[in-house]
């Protein structure tokens, strides 16, 4: 069995993709890009089902997967699924603006959209850090042995 995989029932088997969760100043970093990334997704997309500038199943599509990424980005669970899925939808809402299609599903300019993809993709990578639901739930566990107070074998 490898090291940091859990039993074969895999209870935990999210520690595998990322070595560490870093806490600290490291981890206040990682905070702080998936709350961006997260909270501009979840408004964007909220504010896209709000109007009705682009009621295309395409756009409505990519503001319903935005959201629910965006949300578990901010809490920092299940990132893996939840950074490639942001990606994804800041992907389709690049290639609507290459096409000319004027979406508010993101803030517009190909600038702003490859930076959130890049951000997202790059948070893929590094993992949610120690502040994060993920840490919580499927992070390194410390085993502690009660020291034993009588000997092992009678004397």
């Amino acid at each position: 069995m490898r090291r940091g995989v859990a039993s074969p029932a895999g209870r935990r088997t999210l520690q595998r993709f990322f070595s560490t969760f870093p806490a600290g100043l490291p981890g206040l970093g990682l905070l702080l890009l998936r709350g961006t990334v997260g909270i501009l997704l979840v408004a964007h997309g909220i504010a896209h089902l709000a109007t009705t500038e682009d009621a295309s199943l395409g756009a409505c599509g990519l503001a319903l997967v935005a959201i629910p990424s965006g949300g578990a980005l901010v809490l920092g669970l299940l990132t893996p699924a939840a950074c490639t899925l942001a990606a994804l939808s800041v992907l389709g809402a690049m290639a609507k603006h290459a096409f000319g299609v004027k979406t508010c599903f993101l803030p517009e300019g190909s600038l702003t959209l490859t930076l959130l993809g890049v951000i997202a993709t790059a948070l893929m990578m590094l993992g949610p850090g120690a502040f994060s639901l993920d840490a919580r739930l499927f992070g390194r566990r410390e085993i502690v042995v009660p020291l034993r107070r009588e000997p092992p074998f009678p004397e």
